[in-house]
């Protein structure tokens, strides 16, 4: 990986210095941690150059920090980095496409027309759903079925406890289900 080219653009030479050393020494531990954090290792020099500029925000308290202080201090944010890219994903991923496709597919192939716009109707109103869930709800649901993540890495990713994971993706689940039963009783 080439040096960041926010640092490269930093026109104060002690700013630069201070961002090049610190980018150097701890390239391995950031790629690392993006690396662990993203489900799809192709954005990992993103987020560690978007985790660059988060950190040279805060530069006045990165150097009055000690060597392990920093070192989690950078973690931590390439973490919330990564986290905060996979939330903005817009696409969905492709293990969520492939099944809804698959299931558009299968069922335009049959010869029950009324049941095949029902099933794009369902899955469109998930999808929506979805995108209007809250945010760390919607956010631990997309790690789930996106990323394929079990709730232990979706924790470590969101910075919360195994058995809070389970609770949001169970509320979302409970949502999708309460907007499928209104939308059956509206039908």
């Amino acid at each position: 990986m080439i040096m960041p080219v926010f640092i490269q653009t930093l026109e104060d030479p002690d700013e630069h210095q201070w961002m090049e050393t610190l980018y150097i020494q701890h390239e391995k531990l950031m790629l690392s941690a993006a690396a662990y954090y993203l489900p799809d290792s192709q954005y990992v020099e993103d987020v560690v150059n978007d985790s660059i500029i988060r950190l040279y925000e805060k530069a006045d308290l990165l150097r009055t920090l000690d060597e392990n202080a920093l070192s989690a201090y950078i973690v931590t944010a390439v973490r919330n980095t990564a986290f905060n890219h996979l939330r903005k994903q817009q696409s969905v991923s492709r293990r969520f496409l492939y099944l809804s496709d698959y299931a558009e597919g299968a069922l335009c192939s049959g010869e029950n027309v009324e049941k095949t716009v029902e099933t794009k109707d369902q899955l469109e109103l998930v999808r929506g759903v979805i995108n209007r869930l809250p945010e760390k709800e919607q956010g631990a649901l997309r790690l789930k079925i996106e990323g394929g993540l079990d709730n232990d890495e979706i924790a470590c990713i969101m910075g919360t406890t195994e058995g809070n994971v389970r609770q949001l993706i169970s509320r979302a689940r409970k949502h999708i289900q309460e907007a499928i039963c209104r939308e059956e009783v509206r039908a």
